[in-house]
């Protein structure tokens, strides 16, 4: 997934902080340069595992797996809570989060610095179902749609799969590799978004 990058206004400081930070003396030690991944730029490293000059690029590299409901299922890792994340040098973001500012800017207040999802899918980051808002918007839409309790397979009216189902994907999911939640969904003919919600644990939690 290639796209230009276009930087807002609190982008523009991750950048310039990192290649301030790359080129100063706190860098106790540096590796070989190397050219991002995604933009091609050059930049220090400070472990032999890095591929990318900021978590933008990052983000553009791990990319996403599109669903037929539009939902751009993150590729990347998962926080306990189910919600999308990136590490870059060691410190965590929300790729959800970077997914709104990067299409619709900053935060528009301190008040209005919650992310929305319309979908109601947390692996998704498509800037398209995301939105600025307020805690008391966040909370009366978890409210609305029944996300302040964790719903348990059966109770869900229309789950598709039965106990020694997910007994099975839960144990395939110990073998975790890049693509499996899309290979587990074509198997058992369900959404990328059900395989998520057994992994992190918002549905079938009891079994």
């Amino acid at each position: 997934m290639k796209k230009t990058l276009k930087p807002m206004n609190s982008l523009a400081g991750l950048f310039m902080g990192f290649f301030i930070s790359n080129n100063g003396d706190a860098m106790s030690k540096t590796y070989k340069d190397k050219n991002c991944k995604q933009c091609g730029n050059t930049f220090k490293t400070t472990g032999p595992k890095q591929y990318y000059c900021s978590p933008i690029c990052q983000f553009y590299g791990t990319g996403y797996t599109k669903d037929s409901k539009g939902c751009h299922i993150w590729n990347g890792s998962y926080r306990s809570d189910g919600y999308t994340q990136l590490t870059f040098r060691s410190k965590n973001y929300k790729a959800y989060r970077l997914s709104c500012e990067m299409a619709h800017g900053p935060a528009p207040t301190p008040l209005e610095n919650n992310v929305l999802h319309a979908c109601d899918n947390p692996s998704c980051v498509n800037p398209d179902h995301l939105r600025w808002g307020t805690h008391q918007e966040n909370m009366d839409d978890m409210v609305k749609k029944n996300r302040q309790t964790k719903l348990k397979g059966t109770q869900i009216p229309s789950s598709k799969l039965d106990i020694i189902q997910v007994k099975e994907i839960k144990k395939k999911l110990e073998k975790c590799y890049h693509g499996m939640i899309k290979d587990l969904s074509k198997q058992y003919n369900v959404s990328t978004t059900t395989i998520h919600y057994i992994k992190t644990g918002v549905t079938w939690n009891n079994v």
